[in-house]
């Protein structure tokens, strides 16, 4: 799947999710941070391919969640499931380019034959 297209599914779910749980009844503050916390995902997935950097992405944006949810005077009973989606497409498109990736035998790497 191209990066572009998983980083505009990422945004466009979570933003979802975070609409649907209330963000917009709560303060500018909590959005802001809500915010933040839906469009790091997408920036690190059409920024990089490094997977460690997308999965600290992703905990940084559910981190992001969590700590908007808490700060929050209204009531946003699934926000945190807004950073489960990004999650989930960064762990999907890193399982897809290990399975394109040929195997090579153990104690074989960078040997030409």
């Amino acid at each position: 799947m191209p990066k572009t297209l998983v980083a505009v599914c990422s945004l466009v779910v979570a933003g979802l999710q975070a609409w649907d749980s209330g963000v917009l009844e709560a303060e500018r503050a909590v959005q802001l941070i809500v915010l933040a916390g839906v469009v790091l995902p997408a920036v690190a997935i059409q920024t990089t391919r490094d997977v460690r950097v997308r999965g600290r992405a992703v905990l940084a944006a559910a981190g992001l969640m969590i700590a908007a949810r808490v700060l929050s005077a209204h009531h946003l009973p699934e926000l945190a499931l807004a950073a489960f989606f990004p999650c989930t497409l960064v762990l999907l498109d890193h399982i897809r380019t290990l399975g394109g990736r040929k195997a090579t035998p153990l104690g074989h790497q960078g040997q030409l034959d």
